[in-house]
């Protein structure tokens, strides 16, 4: 049980309730906005060149509505309303879903790495359809194959935001699509290790598709590399990964 869930139930409510909608925010409690576009819908704009993808409109952009009177979306609230919408797909998914929802409904500093119980990361299933290989990075501290995914910043404007940006950095790849939209594809809870002056503590991770086209290369590429599934599986990547994996895999074959 983490710090911020030692409430009861009424408890936590009426916590929730007493934060400010700047408090529960995001990363040092800075909310997102969305401007306003037709008829009264605020939208969140994609990068452009990116997210022409199947599953968005043309253009590449997503449209989501908020309602007409508020025009500050919190980046909590966006985030709780992506997980209600996220149905998991095995018992630890769904015991990862449910403790992300819990923590990121009470804790105003979910998003902060100054967090000492643990914080929300983002992370990005890099796939190429062509050949339905998935890119890797190379992790030196934990000596693991692991998707591209990191904290996040304040100046990520969402969870997807952050995952796009980590996918960038630890890719050098460009261009992507998104065959889902900026809906989450997996969610996972998992420890993190005691290193130097950071105690243990938790990664709460976001997980989305984004695919690249077979032409791009990664850059770095002792420490990048592109994996068929059965690949992958056989390089000890973790169960949660796998399963991330698995249904992506599913997505880009259909």
């Amino acid at each position: 049980m983490h710090e911020c869930s030692t409430f009861s139930r009424g408890a936590k409510r009426r916590r929730r309730n007493s934060l400010s909608r700047r408090e529960r925010g995001g990363v040092r409690g800075l909310p997102i906005t969305f401007s306003r576009g037709a008829e009264g819908r605020r939208r969140s704009y994609l990068p452009a060149g990116e997210g022409r993808g199947k599953g968005l409109p043309p253009g590449g952009e997503r449209v989501r509505d908020f309602g007409q009177n508020d025009p500050v979306i919190p980046l909590a609230d966006v985030l709780l309303a992506d997980l209600d919408i996220h149905a998991a797909t095995d018992e630890r998914e769904g015991a990862s879903l449910a403790r992300i929802r819990d923590f990121v409904s009470v804790c105003p500093n979910a998003f902060s790495r100054a967090n000492a119980e643990g914080h929300v990361t983002a992370s990005a299933i890099v796939a190429r359809p062509e050949d339905a290989a998935f890119l890797l990075v190379w992790h030196r501290k934990l000596k693991r194959w692991l998707q591209p995914g990191g904290h996040m910043e304040e100046a990520d404007g969402s969870v997807f935001a952050a995952a796009l940006r980590e996918a960038r950095e630890e890719t050098g790849l460009e261009g992507f699509g998104f065959p889902i939209g900026e809906r989450i594809l997996d969610v996972d809870v998992h420890p993190i290790p005691s290193r130097g002056p950071d105690p243990a503590h938790f990664h709460f991770d976001i997980r989305y598709l984004v695919t690249v086209s077979a032409v791009e290369t990664a850059s770095r590429e002792e420490e990048i590399r592109w994996f068929a599934l059965s690949q992958a599986l056989a390089a000890g990547i973790d169960e949660s990964l796998a399963r991330a994996l698995r249904k992506a895999a599913e997505i880009i074959e259909d």
